[in-house]
């Protein structure tokens, strides 16, 4: 309805209030025809201009629910950490597939549709992350003795010492506490990535439907 009374109040600027009385019926006619044809254009242009909207909102809702499944996993990754025994946990729940699956996912992403170049930053990040988050946790459990260099430290102590168990412990302890951490790491940065990412995509969204001037 505002959308009308602009176009017809933009129609009356340009063209002058007819005269009703001095009208013949065919110029009234041509008015009104001028007039409607006026509105057809506007209206075909608003038209398509809100549907390109629409669109692109749908595009960039979608790839905010892909970021958003990778986050949620993450969060269940995350989750692990409180179990009585966090690195068995791991061993039981992390699958390798699952990571893959979300990064092909993400790849195959048209990140040129956030439209904005701090949302396809932090939306690749998040995508790195998530295949560093992989990486770190099949590190973490592997543990020592899937690093050659620590195991070769290993095999040392007890060729010093076979009975000095508690250095080989510290070693244990101090090496599964960094993969630990390093787990950690990446997941900060998922959470930090996706909040950078739904603030990119959202605002602009938030911005189109409330400024819209769709009557």
């Amino acid at each position: 309805m505002g959308v009308c009374a602009v176009v017809v109040g933009t129609v009356i600027c340009i063209a002058g209030w007819p005269r009703w009385d001095d009208l013949s019926s065919q110029t009234a006619a041509a008015w009104f025809q001028s007039v409607m044809t006026f509105i057809a254009i506007v209206g075909s242009v608003w038209s398509v201009r809100w549907s390109i909207e629409t669109n692109n909102r749908r595009t960039r809702a979608c790839i905010l629910a892909v970021a958003a499944a990778a986050q949620q996993q993450a969060q269940a990754f995350e989750k692990l950490f409180e179990e009585e025994n966090p690195r068995s946990a791991f061993m039981l729940n992390f699958h390798q597939s699952v990571v893959d699956s979300l990064v092909a996912t993400m790849t195959g992403v048209p990140v040129h549709e956030i439209g904005s170049a701090t949302g396809v930053r932090s939306y690749l990040a998040l995508r790195d992350q998530l295949i560093f988050l992989g990486q770190s946790i099949e590190r973490y459990i592997k543990g020592p003795a899937g690093n050659p260099a620590i195991a070769e430290m290993l095999d040392q102590t007890r060729r010093l010492d076979a009975d000095d168990f508690e250095r080989t412990q510290q070693i244990l302890d101090v090496v599964n506490a960094a993969h630990a951490n390093n787990v950690r790491v990446h997941l900060k940065e998922i959470a930090k990535r996706f909040a950078e990412l739904a603030g990119e995509i959202e605002s602009p969204i938030r911005r189109r439907i409330l400024f819209s001037p769709m009557g």
